[in-house]
């Protein structure tokens, strides 16, 4: 083991190559994993989550492989890099190994889930944009009507951006779109 990360503390640039790798590879091309996994949740699954269409074939079977590979050289390429700078000693080669190990979970759960938290942000904005445009004419909906309306919608907007090449950056517009919404309390007073 103390050999391996000798070898990566000759090579202390290694680690930022491999870990904007490990980053371009969970962000966009594996992140659908972490997708099929909300939509699998047995306590609350989101029938709303978008899988893009290039998400089939040989890749599903390589994403989950490949990711694992870099995030393993990853974290023995920052492990053997910090026990470069540290005192040789077991202990703290397994502090490092640890260190790197959780904060490299960590940043990889965080890159997976970047696409569902956009998805989810989308939907929700969609969801109050329909229930608002109902109530502000007076009509009611029923819960799971709107819910349907709504997720046939946001599936249909984006499987429009992906085949326009966009999915990304319709993504992102929308979930950060400043648009007030309105209110929908028939208490308050709202501009007309």
């Amino acid at each position: 083991m103390l050999t391996v990360l000798d070898f990566f503390a000759t090579w202390f640039w290694l680690p930022i190559p491999l870990t904007a790798l490990h980053f371009l590879w969970c962000w966009f091309k594996a992140y659908p994993l972490y997708l099929e996994s909300r939509i699998k949740d047995r306590s609350s699954p989101k029938a709303w989550v978008f899988l893009p269409s290039w998400w089939k074939g040989s890749l599903v079977k390589v994403a989950y492989p490949i990711m694992l590979l870099l995030c393993l050289l990853s974290v023995l390429s920052w492990t053997g890099a910090i026990a470069g700078l540290l005192p040789k000693s077991l202990f703290s080669a397994l502090g490092a190994f640890i260190v790197s190990a959780a904060t490299i979970l960590w940043l990889q759960r965080l890159w997976l889930s970047q696409n569902y938290l956009l998805q989810r942000e989308c939907y929700f904005r969609e969801y109050k944009e329909i229930a608002f445009d109902y109530h502000s004419k007076g009509k009611t909906i029923h819960e799971a009507d709107l819910r349907n309306r709504c997720m046939w919608e946001h599936q249909q907007s984006l499987r429009k951006a992906e085949q326009s090449g966009r999915l990304y950056r319709y993504l992102q517009a929308k979930a950060k779109s400043q648009k007030n919404i309105g209110i929908l309390d028939d208490n308050e007073p709202h501009a007309e």
